[in-house]
Formats: C-alpha cells, sequence, structure tokens
C-alpha cells in the first residue's frame, strides 16, 4: 500500500531522513529465471580453485552452468495444491507449491546432479545439506515412496537436525519434490562435501544460497525479504546494500522499498514533488511510501539554510 505524506515549507528547505533498523546482502538483477526447464543443482569440481567444489545450477535443456548469484528458481501457478489428509507438511486444506520430481511441460523439473565428478578421485558419498532458509514460509525436500510414504531429504522446520541433508555417489542424478507453504521470495542455503580418495581430508563448497519465487509475489513486507525479490545474497556491501543505487536513478534502495519502486529499474522512481508557493498558499513538498512495512521511519526536517542547522 501507497500513501502520500506532505509537509508545508516557510521560507525554509526540507529534506526526509529515511531510516532502518535492518541490514541485507546480495548481487543485482539481470539474473536468469528457469520456469520449465530441466534444471539440476550440480556439485563442481574446480581444481584451480579454491575451495576445490562448486555449487551451482546446470540447466540441461541448454548445457549452461549458471551461478547461485545468477539465477531464479521460479514456481509457477500449476505447482500450487491443496493437502490432502495425512501428510507431514501441514494441515488438510492448506496450500503448497510443489516443483515436482516428475516431468510436466509447464513446471520446472529441479534435480540434483554429481555426473561431472570424477569418482576416482571422491569418496562414495557426496552429502549436499540445508544450512539455512529466509522466506515467507517453510520449505521441504523429499521423494515418493511406495504407500503413500514421503522420505524426507530436507525440512525447514528442523534445519539444525536430522535429515537435511541428501546422499549421493559421485557420477549420479536423482529428482526431489520441493514444496513451499507460502507465495514469496526464498533465499536457500545448501553445502555440498565429500572426502578426497586416499585422504581424511573433507572438501566442501561455499555455503551457497538459491533464491525461489514462488507466485503470485507479494509485496515484501520487510527490507530482507525485499532484497530476495531482486537480488541474491552474497556479500555485504553488495547492489543490495541499502545505501546502493543499482539502476543508479538517484535513488537508493532504502527508499525504493520505502516507495515501492523497482531498485533494478531506473524508470520505476517516484521521487519527492516540490510545489512552490502559488497563489499565497504556502509552498508543499510531497513524498510516496508504503505503509505496510516494517522498519522504515520518514522524517523531515527543516532549515532556513542549506549550511543547517537541520531540525525535525
Amino acid at each position: 500500500m501507497l500513501t502520500q505524506g506532505w509537509t508545508h515549507l516557510c521560507k525554509c528547505l526540507v529534506i526526509a531522513t529515511i531510516s532502518a533498523v535492518m541490514l541485507a546482502d546480495a548481487s543485482a538483477d539481470s539474473r536468469v529465471r528457469l520456469k520449465d526447464e530441466h534444471a539440476d543443482f550440480r556439485v563442481i569440481h574446480r581444481p584451480t580453485t579454491t575451495p576445490v567444489l562448486e555449487l551451482a545450477v546446470f540447466d540441461a535443456d541448454r548445457s549452461v552452468t549458471h551461478s547461485a548469484s545468477n539465477v531464479v528458481l521460479w514456481a509457477g501457478p500449476s505447482t500450487r495444491f491443496d493437502l490432502p489428509s495425512g501428510t507431514p507438511f501441514g494441515e488438510e486444506g492448506d496450500p503448497i507449491w510443489i516443483l515436482p520430481q516428475n516431468q510436466f511441460s509447464d513446471t520446472l523439473y529441479l534435480g540434483l546432479s554429481t555426473e561431472n565428478l570424477p569418482g576416482a578421485l571422491f569418496r562414495s558419498v557426496i552429502t549436499l545439506r540445508l544450512l539455512r532458509v529466509e522466506g515467507p514460509g517453510k520449505f521441504f525436500a523429499w521423494q515418493a515412496a511406495s504407500f503413500g510414504k514421503f522420505l524426507m531429504k530436507f525440512d525447514s522446520r528442523t534445519t539444525t537436525t536430522a535429515p537435511n541433508r541428501i546422499e549421493m555417489s559421485p557420477g549420479n542424478h536423482q529428482h526431489y519434490n520441493w514444496g513451499f507453504t507460502a507465495p514469496g521470495a526464498y533465499a536457500v542455503t545448501l553445502q555440498a562435501e565429500t572426502v578426497i580418495t586416499g585422504s581424511p581430508q573433507i572438501v566442501r563448497t561455499r555455503p551457497t544460497t538459491f533464491v525461489f519465487h514462488i507466485t503470485p509475489m507479494p509485496e515484501a513486507s520487510n527490507y530482507r525479504e525485499w532484497t530476495f525479490h531482486y537480488f541474491t545474497p552474497m556479500e555485504v556491501g553488495g547492489p543490495d546494500a541499502i545505501d546502493a543505487d543499482p539502476d543508479g536513478d538517484g535513488q537508493n534502495n532504502l527508499r525504493e522499498f520505502a516507495a515501492g519502486t523497482s531498485p533494478c529499474d531506473a524508470q520505476s522512481v517516484l521521487p519527492p514533488v516540490f510545489a512552490g508557493n502559488v497563489g499565497g498558499e504556502p509552498a508543499r513538498w510531497t513524498w510516496t511510501q508504503r505503509t505496510d512495512v516494517q522498519g522504515i521511519e520518514v522524517s523531515p526536517e527543516w532549515a532556513e539554510d542549506i549550511t543547517g542547522p537541520w531540525q525535525p
């Protein structure tokens, strides 16, 4: 929801200071959207880099590998279902969005691949761990078993306990159901690890965050969640930082969040508007801001001279 705020001007200058209590981290939005492709989380061996393992997304339809910072995994309207009774994901009738383990033409077909890992170099088990999930709902990964059973692999309700890991041998390829209990943007952080053959050394990928967009995408109510709509978390000080301006429109990310505009589109901007003194009426300075967000406070300040002092 947007609303306009305004203040009278009388022989003075006015600015607005926007402050927030949240800070985030990320990378800018020229990301590839995978919506109905066959794609896999792929563990890749990079012998000349540190660490020697990388976790990425492989688009099997186009034979293209995308880094986590350059891809969004998308679930469309056809992935929404109502839960039947007797599932571990919620109550009967609750909604759930599922990227399924079976392939359909209009749905992202997402799996896990260790196909290119040299089996002679690594021991038999590659472990993929769920480290963290941020988003508006719960996240699950599972495989369907016989007699209506569920082979649970990931459950964001219990990220510090089992299962929350998938084990595969090198040269393998498997598919899973990926479930979400609410629409919106999710940041799912994974890490793969294994052991080098003939050595006790454990090698791991960096903790790697992948962004899912589960439609219909609602407006984010806090800054951290809002960044997942436009950025992939990577490091503090990236294009998602509060004072960053990735689209160069003169409005930093915090102002874009408060106004409900896009930080990746310079044409998407609602700047403050100054109306001069007309017909004896006081001059007016107006701005537009969302009223449905957390952690944002807009404070107009005035001064008789640009050098101050500025007062609320």
